[in-house]
This record gives C-alpha cells, structure tokens and sequence, in this order.
C-alpha cells in the first residue's frame, strides 16, 4: 500500500507515539510433583531474555494447584502459556481455568534449525551482563537450580557473557544470588518494569526462601515469589535468595545482607520474609538468627496481605527485621507490565501511518530472537480490546492493558506501519468474534440523517424544553391516528363507510402543523425561551417561519414560508385571495408560526430526537475521549435479528450498549433485562440508560445490580444529568 504522506484530506495531525520493548513472556505448566519436567521449565527460562520473570505453574487432574495461582498470573501478566508435559485431563483443566488455550512445547521451542533462535536469549542484549562469572553447580540439585538457573550453551556465555564458573559449591552459589550474578539473574538485564499507576512499585520484602535439596513444592514457590519482585524498580534491587537449611558456616551473608536492606527505597518493615514448605519454622529462626535478622511483627494478617500493606521503616540506619515463616507471595502481587520505551512525534494519517523509533534496548545484531514491541499514546488505539480490532492496526497485533503488542525480531531500530482504521469498521470488529452485524434501525436513519443535516441539533437537544417544543410542533401520526382510529371503531364493525372514515382520516393527518409561539404549551419555560429554541431550529435549518392563510373559497388554511410571502395573500391550492392569519389574542395582524422540517418532523414522531440526546449526553461524558455510536441500531446474527438497541459504538476502550426512554417509568425490570440480554450477546462493557425525565434510584439501583451479575458497567442520564435544569 502506498504511503498517503502529504494528503492534506487524510491527516489527522501530530501525536507523541510510545514504542516500548520487552520479552516475550512464557508461563510454564508444569505435571504437579513431576520434577523432570520442572527442570525443563527452569532451563527453558535461563535460556530467555526476562526468564527470571516467567512464573512456573504445577498443574494437577483437576487444575493449579497452587491456591494464589490467579494472583500469581494477574501480577506477572504472561503473554502464553506452555504446556510441559501435561496429560489431557490437566490440560483441559488448566486450559479451563485460565480461559485461553496452552501452547504446546513443540510449538513453543520450535523445530531445528529455528531452535533456539526462537527465542531470544538474554546475552542478545547488548551490555555488561554480570561482573563475574556465573556459577553452575558441581552436583547441581533442584533447589540449585531453582536458585541460579540453569547453563547449557557455555560457547555463547564465553563468547558474549562473563563465562561459567564451573563446580561452584552451594555457597557460591548463595553469595552470586545475592548480588544478582547468576544465569537466572542475567536473563533481567534490559528489562523495565513498571508498576501499574505509579513510577515505583508498593514497597515489597526481601525474599529468602529455605529448601530441602529436592524439594518440588519450595522449588516452584521460590522461583514465583522471586519472579514478583525480580524487576521491580527501586534504588537497590530487591534481595531474593534459596539457601539450604544449614548456613552456619556462612557467616559473610550477613554482612551482605544488611547494607543492602538499609539502602532500600521506601525499606520495608520487615525487610524480609524468610519462609519455606519443607523446612521447620525454628529452623527458620536460626537461619534468621545466623544472618543478624531480628524477628517482626506482621502490621496486618497473613490472610490479609496485599501489596503495599508493608509498614516502611523511617530510620534508615535500624538494623534489618524478618518476619519468619510466613509466605512472601502475597505481599508482592501487584499489577505491573513489562518493557522499556521511548516516545517519538508521529505524523499521524487516516489509512497508514508510520511509527520510526530506535530501540530503547540495545541488541548485539546477528544473533537474532523475537521481542514484544508494544505502542501507545496515539489517540486511535484507544479502543475496545478486541482481538479484531487489535488487528485492524496491524495484521498480527493483539492488546494488552492500553498498549498494542507486536512479536518483532530485534533490531536496533524499528519501523512500524500501522493503519488508523474508521469508527464504523473499530465497531463491526468489535463484534466480529461474537458472531453479531448491526445495521441502523429505522430510527437510527432518522437520527443520523438529522444529524449528517445539522450537527448542531445534537447539543441543542440538551437544552431544557428542546425536546418538548419539537413534539408539539410534531404531526405524531402514529399516536393520533391510532387513539382517533379506535374511537371510528367502536359500534362499527359492520358500518360499510368505516375504509371512507379511515381515508378521510388519514388526509387529515397530512398537513405538518405550523403554530405561533403563543399557542404552544410552556413546560415551564417563558414565551422567550421557547423562541430562543424555535430560532435556533430555523438556524440549522430543522424548521421555517412564516405565516397562515385562510382561503374562503376552498376553505382550507395553508401555510406560507416567509421567503414566499406577498402583500396579498394568495391561497398556494387554489390561488384565490386570501387572508393572512391574526394572532388570536390580538387580531391586529398576521403572527409569526413556526414550522418543523418534514425530516424532523418525521424523526420526532418515531422518537428519534431523544436518541440524539443519549448520543450528546455520552458526547459530554466522553470529555475528548474517543466516541463513536449509532443512535439505534438492529443487532443481527447472520439473517436472523437478535433485537434492537437505542445507543450502539463505543468509549474509547468500552463497547457501549444503551436504551433511551422519553419517560423513566418505561425502565422496568423486564425491560432492563431485556437490554442486558443483548448486550451479554456482544460483550458489552457498559450499559447507558437514557432518560428525558429522571430516573429514580431504585430503578437505578436494580439496574445497575442485573449489569454488574454479568460484568458490565452501568451509566445513566436522566433528567438534569441529561438535560441541565430541565423543566419539569
């Protein structure tokens, strides 16, 4: 597709693009107690750029087994699940409980010669990966591995990383994890973390976890609690730690230990947690003991624990605390995403524009791996997160939080094309993974004509009294012909004349009223007001001015437009003399009527004005967001028609659903459910009620009871929220 740079037509201006880069994140689902297959998981991570991020799951016949699983995944928010080993019924399970599918491990490692190379391993990030060599075990066991990772390609880490210290004992190893010198430690180099709605994450306790040498269970726990504060951005990088039951003879940790909790930002109270499944807990006081840890108190309950509930110690100089025996998973869950950016002024077009940007981490070329790039901050990409729409963008994106994430090789620089796609296509693939079309119901013709006519009907509809003096100057054939067709009705079902009484009836309805402003009822509003409204109709060209004709000789009254009127009334039927109508309280000459156009008043008389106004309400609402909705709409599936909605678009990120009603009266239970119903259909993350008069809050509490059963968010307007001051 050619670049449309320099259509004046297609530009939509200049935008702060966001492009951040970070890993591919796995987590790996493991068979519950199977210890092989958590060895394969542990060196699949020490092979992958941000592996010390990559939470480990054991799955059982009927699921995770790990109760905080669901915090464990919403924290670390990995980008696939693989599946290592497990039999049908745990993965159906897991599958099940997570709601995605699980990727196989075939299709996760590839096939030679893509493997490794499908991944990128975390010395193709360029930089000092440690100060000294990394230390693999001389007997390496589980908890060994658990703690420092796991080294199978010596040439590349001789090649471009510090090199392996080879039949390192388990104090080495002890000492390389705390100060972040291991195979695991390394595949962190380059990667951001942020914490969700603050530059820094809550302040999170020191890990130290104590294993048996084969320990399953305080291999997986240890592994997770360090993935959860192994990125998380502070002035000293959080300590996480597997050591053995027995350090006795290690009396140098201590002294490690203590200047790096005291350098902490926003130190925690206690520093640490020291906590294990297999261990006793008076080993773990001694174990507390040995590295100089006074015993705390907990400032809240262990079932209560949540990220942020940690005191913070406000002399920095206080010897280190511990609270010993108690599980550190919990207190450092909070939500957080991955990767490092960088921002650039993008020219932005409707169709294709092109995000240029270096890479705000460095890679050595030629060594190749796959990243997540993800992009932000230009206004389009707010929208509902979809897999569809997401694809819109670009043909392989998907959406996580409020970015768009792309699977990219590494470069040092990167250029994107992405194609800024039109409101009504964001809506219709919005839909697309539920099944459903939508087409514009009668009523939401009339309001988009109304509306690609005169725009400005949309906030002059918020005025108070708008909508009230557009129904009294409306024929509403609908409702009088059916209340005059059932009073001709009755005693007549035999009369013969009843098709010639229906006809003349109908003639009747033809003309469009025209009435002076004295004659139309006040709503509460002054005779000035209600001009004030009727000029600003005729300004849009929704209504006319003019005045009455009465004709004697064919006895029927006319209506003349000012722009037609002469200094003898001629009578526009039959083009007799005639006279221009007098006010009636002052018969002194002809008065000033107004009339609606036949699109308004054909529009007004099928209640579609009122729809308008839900679309002005959500307008004010959105307060500059991105806003696009049909002002009714009939929901389809295939050829089938599943019901029709007042409000259809959407918010920004949410897909709206709405029901507009004259009176709040109509809001029943029935009706509201009725409303859910369909918007449960599509996946709705709101549901708009619109009223002219207020709603009250019982009907707005049942409402907004039956949306959040079904996740949905409600919003209303009614009454002065609708229409502000409005009459009574």
């Amino acid at each position: 597709m050619p670049q449309n740079f320099g259509r004046v037509d297609s530009y939509l201006g200049q935008e702060l693009a966001g492009l951040d880069v970070g890993p591919l994140r796995a987590c790996y689902l493991v068979p519950d107690l199977n210890r092989g297959r958590l060895i394969e998981a542990i060196t699949a991570a020490s092979r992958r750029w941000g592996g010390v991020t990559e939470p480990i799951l054991a799955v059982g016949p009927d699921g995770f087994t790990d109760e905080r699983w669901q915090r464990i995944v919403a924290a670390l928010e990995p980008d696939l699940f693989v599946d290592l080993g497990l039999d049908e019924h745990a993965r159906a399970a897991a599958a099940g409980q997570l709601g995605t599918s699980l990727i196989s491990r075939a299709d996760f490692t590839g096939q030679p010669p893509g493997f490794p190379w499908l991944w990128c391993h975390p010395l193709v990030i360029d930089g000092p990966a440690a100060d000294s060599p990394v230390p693999f075990p001389q007997e390496p066991d589980l908890r060994d591995l658990a703690g420092v990772g796991v080294v199978e390609d010596f040439l590349m880490w001789s090649a471009h990383g510090p090199g392996i210290l080879q039949h390192a004992d388990a104090h080495q190893c002890a000492r390389s994890q705390l100060t972040r010198n291991t195979a695991a430690w390394v595949t962190a180099h380059g990667v951001m973390e942020e914490a969700v709605g603050s530059i820094f994450a809550p302040p999170v306790p020191a890990v130290i976890w104590v294993s048996e040498p084969g320990s399953f269970a305080d291999a997986v726990g240890f592994w997770n609690a360090r993935a959860l504060v192994a990125t998380a951005r502070s002035a000293t990088p959080v300590v996480a730690v597997l050591l053995p039951p027995d350090i006795s003879s290690w009396p140098d940790l201590a002294e490690l230990l203590a200047p790096r909790f005291q350098a902490q930002y926003q130190r925690p109270r206690p520093d640490a947690f020291i906590f294990s499944r297999t261990v006793p807990v008076e080993q773990l006081r001694v174990i507390a003991r040995q590295l100089n840890l006074a015993e705390a108190a907990l400032p809240v309950a262990q079932e209560h624990a949540a990220p942020g509930s940690l005191g913070t110690e406000p002399d920095p100089g206080t010897g280190p605390t511990v609270a010993v025996g108690f599980d550190p998973t919990p207190w450092c869950c909070y939500p957080r995403r991955y990767g490092k950016g960088t921002s650039e002024l993008v020219q932005v077009f409707s169709g294709r524009t092109v995000i240029r940007a270096p890479s705000p981490v460095p890679f050595r070329l030629g060594l190749g791996g796959w990243v997540k790039v993800s992009l932000s901050g230009l206004r389009s990409f707010a929208a509902p997160r979809r897999p569809a729409v997401a694809q819109l963008f670009v043909d392989d994106a998907w959406f996580a939080d409020d970015r768009l994430c792309l699977k990219r090789a590494t470069a040092n620089m990167y250029e994107i094309a992405v194609t800024v796609p039109e409101p009504p296509a964001v809506l219709a693939a919005a839909l697309h993974d539920t099944g459903v079309t939508f087409t514009l119901s009668d009523k939401g013709k009339y309001a988009q004509a109304l509306l690609d006519q005169s725009p400005a009907l949309e906030e002059l509809l918020r005025q108070p009294g708008a909508l009230e003096v557009i129904m009294d100057l409306t024929r509403k054939r609908s409702g009088h012909f059916k209340s005059d067709l059932e009073v001709l009705l009755k005693d007549k079902s035999s009369d013969t004349s009843l098709v010639d009484d229906i006809s003349a009836l109908a003639r009747e309805r033809v003309p469009l009223p025209h009435r002076p402003v004295a004659d139309l009822p006040r709503h509460g509003l002054t005779a000035d007001s209600i001009a004030g409204i009727l000029e600003q109709l005729t300004a849009i060209g929704l209504c006319s001015r003019g005045f009455s004709i009465d004709c004697a000789a064919c006895q029927m009254e006319s209506y003349i437009e000012l722009r037609e009127v002469t200094r003898q009334a001629t009578c526009p039927g039959c083009g007799a003399a005639g006279a221009y109508h007098p006010d009636t309280n002052k018969p002194m000459g002809p008065v000033i009527r107004y009339r609606l156009s036949s699109l308004l008043d054909r529009a007004s008389d099928n209640g579609a004005p009122a729809h308008i106004l839900g679309l002005a309400c959500l307008r004010q609402h959105a307060a500059g967001q991105p806003l696009f909705i049909l002002p009714g709409a009939l929901l389809l599936e295939g050829t089938k028609t599943l019901g029709e909605v007042d409000l259809l678009g959407y918010l920004a990120e949410q897909l709206i659903v709405g029901e507009v009603k004259t009176s709040p009266a109509d809001f029943t239970e029935e009706q509201v459910r009725k409303d859910l119903t369909l918007a449960a259909r599509i996946g709705a993350d709101m549901y708009v009620m619109v009223a002219v008069y207020a709603i009250t809050a019982e009907q707005e509490g049942m409402a907004a009871s039956l949306a959040a059963d079904q996740g949905c968010r409600l919003l209303t307007f009614s009454g002065a929220t609708a229409r502000p001051a409005a009459p009574s």
